[in-house]
């Protein structure tokens, strides 16, 4: 797990891939963490269905976003490619669709 204020969609890729969680949270928040991590070792709580980061020792916490696609993927322990042999049906049959609709049309 690594925890930033900022990553960029590459990284997030990458990340993924290797099976690290990558969490964004507010540069305020991270503060916080850092300042804590100062005083003793910190401890965080990590509530990844409710997308929720906790700073034990002081209740604090903040929200975070995970698109679909990464939990899906943090949840079931599969990388993009894994994801996409997941998906390929779903991809495949609703690209047909759209084809054969905008042939209609």
């Amino acid at each position: 797990m690594i925890i930033s204020n900022k990553f960029s969609s590459n990284f997030n890729a990458k990340a993924i891939n290797q099976d690290i969680l990558a969490i964004e949270v507010s540069r305020f928040f991270l503060d916080k963490i850092i300042e804590a991590n100062k005083k003793s070792p910190v401890k965080l709580f990590i509530d990844l269905p409710g997308l929720e980061l906790m700073i034990v020792d002081s209740g604090e916490k903040e929200y975070f976003e995970l698109s679909e696609y990464n939990v899906e993927g943090y949840k079931n322990g599969k990388d993009d490619i894994e994801n996409l042999h997941t998906v390929w049906d779903e991809i495949s049959y609703s690209a047909g669709e759209e084809t054969f609709q905008c042939a209609i049309d």
